[in-house]
């Protein structure tokens, strides 16, 4: 049994997404997802560098990519990867329509309970991927917790991401140190006022 938990620098937890991006560019199809984004930055940034995320095994070589560049993936296998199709009918990248044709599904206790990390960033696709219980327990760790607002307001809503209410706002903003926003989902959040005031 294992008995030294490696201590990283900065840990990102979120679904791989396999993105269709449809602009007037044309079509093409990435591999998504904040944490492999983030991943990929820190580890070039020299830091010691963990990535949680739930995909299926098709898409592996994401976690491959990552591992080549010093990242320790923990991967845990779904039956299918999330998969989105991202439609910009304008220039304007604020823009976008999102449809979802696949989930990952949710984290879990487990998948998370070990990680231990300075800062540890949460960048879900959409609400559900990352629960309350699951905030409580990385709250529970002497790390920075850091969270992206898409990962709450956004909510699969018959096949496509729409921003709704969110119930447990309040319990979650109590536990993160820091909240990524920008500022059409500010304005969802706080209503109409400037950046500086959200």
């Amino acid at each position: 049994m294992e008995t030294n938990t490696k201590f990283y620098d900065i840990a990102f937890i979120g679904h791989y997404t396999k993105d269709t991006i449809i602009s007037s560019a044309g079509t093409r199809v990435v591999d998504g997802g904040a944490f492999n984004y983030g991943a990929n930055i820190a580890s070039r940034m020299g830091l010691k560098v963990a990535a949680v995320t739930r995909l299926a095994k098709e898409d592996f070589h994401v976690v491959e990519k990552l591992k080549d560049l010093g990242v320790d993936v923990f991967a845990h296998l779904s039956p299918q990867s999330t998969c989105l199709r991202l439609e910009y009918p304008t220039s304007n990248l604020d823009e976008r329509v999102i449809y979802v044709a696949s989930s990952a599904g949710p984290f879990t206790l487990a998948e998370v309970k070990k990680i231990q990390a300075k800062a540890i960033v949460i960048g879900a696709s959409m609400r559900d991927e990352v629960s309350l219980q699951v905030i409580e327990e990385l709250a529970k760790k002497k790390t920075i917790l850091a969270a992206d607002v898409q990962s709450f307001i956004r909510v699969n809503y018959n096949g496509k991401l729409v921003p709704k209410e969110w119930p447990e706002r309040d319990s979650i903003l109590a536990r993160l140190d820091i909240l990524k926003t920008d500022a059409v989902e500010a304005g969802l959040l706080f209503g109409k006022c400037d950046l500086y005031t959200a």
